[in-house]
């Protein structure tokens, strides 16, 4: 059987493949939104990283979304890399809350999530993102101050734990898992905030310790025995 592409040859052939691209220069009236919340110049563009990673498709016409680019590309990007984690022989140690909070999203299609009322890609993230935070056990967000919910994300450092969360993993894949849940829980928390405050005046709520990965598989623990 033919060994699944990892995520890091992925990352590393999609630009080689965009370098060896035939397309030709497109104005940016040609921009075009990947599902991966990438913006791709033209649709021959995205077709052409499409050939290095199967399964990519455009999400919509125009430039990506700052909330796509900024929340659901890194949301994204850390769910495949502990669904590629899944499909391995390598036993999960640790908690397995990260893979049901993945399964949840798969379950419920949260990337492929739309509302109604809005207008705007920044709206609809917020739609995606009311959907993961369901599967982790925050509802009631609205889908309005996507750029409240941006800063802070941002000033919540969030991203940033994450990776160095995972960089301590090595092939401890529940430790992975746990990274995951902890990067949505942070998310999770700035989208009910500003949701409840409507703020956008670059101020965050107080995190602390209260985003650990014990409260946030503590939480999601009790929360995804009804899903």
């Amino acid at each position: 059987m033919a060994k699944k592409v990892s995520l890091t040859v992925i990352a590393w052939l999609v630009p080689l493949a965009l370098a060896r691209c035939p397309c030709p220069a497109a104005p940016a009236a040609s921009e075009v939104c990947g599902s991966d919340y990438t913006t791709y110049a033209s649709p021959c563009h995205l077709e052409c990283a499409a050939a290095a990673a199967p399964g990519l498709t455009a999400a919509h016409p125009g430039p990506c979304s700052a909330v796509e680019e900024a929340v659901l590309g890194p949301l994204r990007n850390a769910s495949l890399a502990l669904g590629t984690r899944a499909t391995s022989s390598v036993r999960v140690r640790g908690s397995a809350a990260g893979w049901r909070l993945l399964h949840c999203v798969n379950k419920n299609s949260c990337y492929w999530q739309t509302c109604s009322e809005c207008s705007s890609f920044d709206c609809d993230g917020k739609c995606v993102i009311n959907c993961v935070c369901d599967c982790y056990g925050k509802t009631g967000s609205s889908t309005d101050h996507g750029d409240a919910l941006l800063q802070c994300f941002v000033l919540s450092n969030s991203l940033n734990n994450y990776h160095t969360c995972q960089s301590k993993c090595a092939k401890d894949n529940g430790c992975v898992s746990d990274c995951l849940v902890s990067l949505v829980g942070g998310l999770c928390e700035c989208n009910t905030w500003t949701s409840a405050t409507g703020r956008g005046d670059g101020r965050a709520p107080a995190f602390g310790s209260g985003l650990g990965a014990s409260l946030a598989l503590a939480t999601l623990s009790a929360v995804l025995a009804s899903h």
